[in-house]
């Protein structure tokens, strides 16, 4: 009798627990790739080629101190994309994860040839919906972003309620695109 009682009452807390756990699990969401957000911002007459940046301990120092935040990688994934014509580079892609408040999102930063923002694409976001910014909002707000903004929340970045740990993150991976971007491409950009 006993344990027809306990099967009754731990059946409903099993599906609850259940229930919770695909939940949580349905939050987390891959976007698109980013081989496919790179088609689609540049379009198809582009070549694509990913390079993954090893950093030396040095160089970590120095984007510790122009990112403004604590850094533990020492590998960074970036695309560079030329034009098939001419082989001429248009653009870069420098793909960085953050920690939001608990769980991580992936950005896409979308780079110039001279290394200014051109934009950026969110490929994964593993926190609630609801603390996620718009591609439109990280367009209007990154784009023409340099080495000499500020990227910062409440100043040259505006905060969105709900968001403000998005974007808090945001402007951290904002500078820290710009500032990786010097170690490989800036020696080689053409001089004017």
């Amino acid at each position: 009798m006993f344990s027809k009682f306990l099967e009754a009452a731990i059946k409903p807390l099993f599906f609850l627990l259940v229930s919770f756990g695909i939940s949580t699990f349905a939050k987390a969401e891959l976007l698109v790739s980013p081989e496919k957000a790179l088609g689609l911002k540049y379009g198809p007459d582009v070549e694509i080629t990913k390079k993954n940046i090893s950093i030396t301990e040095a160089q970590l120092k120095e984007l510790i101190k122009k990112v403004q935040a604590p850094l533990e990688s020492k590998v960074y994934t970036f695309y560079i994309i030329e034009s098939k014509s001419d082989k001429k580079t248009i653009g870069y892609g420098a793909l960085l994860t953050d920690t939001v408040r608990a769980h991580n999102q992936t950005v896409l930063f979308y780079l110039t040839p001279d290394g200014g923002l051109d934009g950026a694409e969110l490929i994964a976001y593993y926190e609630p919906p609801e603390y996620k910014v718009s591609s439109e909002w990280m367009n209007k707000n990154l784009k023409g972003k340099t080495q000499k903004s500020p990227l910062k929340p409440g100043d040259d970045l505006p905060v969105v309620t709900g968001s403000t740990l998005t974007i808090e993150s945001l402007s951290r991976l904002s500078r820290l695109a710009l500032a990786l971007w010097q170690i490989p491409f800036e020696k080689s950009k053409p001089t004017q």
